[in-house]
């Protein structure tokens, strides 16, 4: 369903949104940190893609599991274009593909690459 004025001012009512798409996530944004327009929300300079550089510059690694079927947060618009941008920065950032899994179920059956990551890029002290 594309994000309408009807399903915009549903959004400003209930918080949430019928809406699956990128779209739809501006909405939600620009309701929330209250931008006016699309190129507003474009323009904040605290989004996640924007402040990437502190983390590598501070090598905190990434680990992003996502569904490849996701279609309320596409892979391709969201964690592969993060991946991207960090690895360009110098940062580590590693994906797991569940394949043919949507949004939900988040996280593994088996939680084992997870915590062998966080092991990995732990400091011990």
């Amino acid at each position: 369903m594309a994000c309408t004025k009807t399903s915009r001012t549903l959004l400003r009512r209930s918080n949430s949104c019928c809406c699956r798409s990128s779209e739809a996530a501006g909405t939600v944004l620009e309701l929330w940190y209250g931008f006016d327009t699309d190129q507003q929300a474009a323009d904040y300079p605290q989004t996640p893609l924007k402040t990437l550089g502190l983390l590598a510059k501070s090598k905190i690694a990434i680990l992003s599991v996502v569904g490849d079927s996701d279609d309320v947060v596409p892979v391709e618009e969201n964690t592969a274009v993060a991946e991207k941008l960090y690895k360009a920065l110098g940062g580590v950032f590693e994906v797991i593909h569940k394949p043919g899994v949507g949004h939900h179920p988040h996280g593994l059956d088996d939680p084992t690459p997870v915590v062998e990551f966080i092991e990995k890029y732990t400091v011990q002290k």
